[in-house]
Formats: C-alpha cells, sequence, structure tokens
C-alpha cells in the first residue's frame, strides 16, 4: 500500500511538472511567433500603431521605420518625391472587414493633380503607393515613364537649339514586302504632328496620303484627315485627326496603316503596330512647360 500511495502521490506532482513546463514551452513559443511576425512584418506594426494614435500621412513619412519600408518596397527618389508633395492630410482611415489601412495627402496650392495614397493590406502585407505630380505617375524608381520618347529641339540657320521650339519624337520599326522601314512621329505645339517614313522601300514624293487606324481589341477602323503633305512627309494638326492619333498612341494596341499614292498612280502600303502605351502624355509634360 504504501508503494502504490507513493505512486498516487507522484504521479500527480509528475503530471503538475509536465502541464507546466509545456505551458511555458508554449508561452515561449508564442512569445516568439509574436516577435517574428512583428520582425518579419514591421508595416502591419507600423499602420496599427499610427492608426490607433490617430496619425496621418504626414506623421508616417517623417518616421525612420516608414521611410525604410517606402524605400525597400519602391526606391529613394521614390520617397523624396513623395515626402514633398504631402501637406494636406486627413487621418489614417481602417476598414477592420478587408483589414485593410488607406491613408493619402496632396499639395497644398497646386495648379495639376499632385498627391499621393497609400493603401496597406495587412492579410496580404501588400503596400500600394499610387504617386502622381502635376497629372503625372511617378513610377517606382522615382521617375517618369517617357517610353520610347524623346526630346528634341528645331535649329536655328547657325544649327543651335531654339529652346522656345521643342519637339518630342518616337519611332517605330516596321517591314513592307520584307523591306525594313522606320515610322517616326514627331509632335510639335506649333505644327502638331508630323509622320514620315525611313528605309528601303520608301516613297519620297507623293501625291497623296491616307492614315487609318484600327483598334486591335474591337477593330474599329478610323479614317484620319490630313492637313498637308511635304515631301515625305503628312502633318495634322487639325482637332479630329489629332485626337484620333494621340488616342491611338495613349492606348496602344493599334495598327497603324499609311498609304502613298504617287503621279504614276502607284501605292504604296505601310502596316505599323503599337502594341501598347506609348506614353504619349508623359512625354508632352516634357515640353509643356518649356513654351510657357
Amino acid at each position: 500500500m504504501r508503494t502504490k500511495y507513493h505512486l498516487l502521490v507522484i504521479s500527480p506532482t509528475i503530471f503538475v511538472v509536465v502541464v507546466l513546463l509545456f505551458a511555458c514551452n508554449g508561452g515561449h513559443q508564442q512569445n516568439k511567433n509574436t516577435a517574428k511576425e512583428i520582425v518579419e512584418n514591421p508595416l502591419n506594426n507600423i499602420f496599427k500603431n499610427a492608426y490607433a494614435k490617430k496619425r496621418t500621412l504626414y506623421d508616417l513619412i517623417r518616421t525612420p521605420e516608414f521611410k525604410e519600408q517606402v524605400v525597400k518596397y519602391y526606391s529613394l527618389e521614390f520617397y523624396k518625391k513623395m515626402y514633398e508633395v504631402v501637406e494636406v492630410v486627413v487621418p489614417i482611415s481602417y476598414n477592420s472587414t478587408e483589414d485593410i489601412y488607406v491613408c493619402s495627402g496632396f499639395k497644398a496650392h497646386n495648379a495639376g493633380i499632385t498627391e499621393a495614397t497609400v493603401n496597406y493590406d495587412a492579410k496580404t502585407n501588400g503596400l500600394d503607393i499610387k504617386l502622381i505630380i502635376d497629372g503625372t505617375r511617378i513610377e517606382r524608381s522615382g521617375e517618369i515613364d517617357y517610353g520610347n520618347w524623346k526630346k528634341g529641339y528645331y535649329k536655328d540657320d547657325f544649327g543651335e537649339d531654339i529652346l522656345k521650339q521643342p519637339f518630342i519624337q518616337t519611332d517605330i520599326r516596321g517591314t513592307v514586302r520584307s523591306f525594313d522601314c522606320e515610322l517616326h512621329i514627331r509632335f510639335n505645339f506649333d505644327e502638331g504632328i508630323r509622320l514620315w517614313i525611313t528605309g528601303e522601300y520608301c516613297c519620297y514624293d507623293p501625291m497623296k496620303a491616307f492614315i487609318k487606324i484600327r483598334d486591335n481589341s474591337t477593330n474599329e477602323t478610323l479614317s484620319v484627315p490630313i492637313d498637308n503633305i511635304r515631301k515625305d512627309s503628312i502633318f495634322i494638326y487639325n482637332e479630329k485627326g489629332l485626337l484620333m492619333l494621340l488616342a491611338a498612341l495613349k492606348c496602344g494596341n493599334t495598327t497603324i496603316s499609311i498609304k502613298y499614292n504617287t503621279a504614276l498612280d502607284n501605292d504604296y502600303l505601310y502596316l505599323f503596330q503599337i502594341h501598347g502605351p506609348t506614353q504619349i502624355e508623359n512625354a508632352i509634360k516634357l515640353i509643356e512647360n518649356e513654351i510657357m
């Protein structure tokens, strides 16, 4: 009986010790997991604390922790631009159903749209920042995407740039009848759009020219009204024609058909594909301020 009693006494003791050890280890593991989550997911902690303290995007931008995350997911140049933009703000909002934090700010006394909007999805740890300066969206690198457009200047009689006459130009390569050719598109506020083609298969002195654009997603085809033809160049400065071409260049997924008709009644037909947006709107801003 003594032995049996002894076992009965020891058994509960062992059980209690085991339970305590398990509880301690479990609590220790839980603390480790919590600490790990904070280290691995600092954004959640940043937004949770900011929301609890009714902070704004203006406050967030000025904290080292948030700056570190913006630089990590975007870039230092992006952060610098964002820092300059955010002046007028409202407190951070939180959607508990979606577990999403939202905050925004914009620049006071600015003519164009200049704002920053931050969305943080706590479920996916996704940080999305939309930064717009003077109506132009800023890339993650902090730069503006101008596509393949390049800025240039018309020259004076001494071959020097006329700074009040800037233009933007892009080039689209194509193949016609197995010959390589290139469509050059130039935009200037004075002359509108100028198009010309260079390459092995060219018509240098057309009598007539016809331009059609086709939206490849809908197959809708439009004829573009032309204003003038000089040697190998087509000029479009009427409002309807400009709007049609600018829309095609903006949206992309478009085919441009150009047909020249010569004095001998020969036709030269060229087809050029624009696969994606050319960033024409951003590119126009390269020259917009220079003519003011």
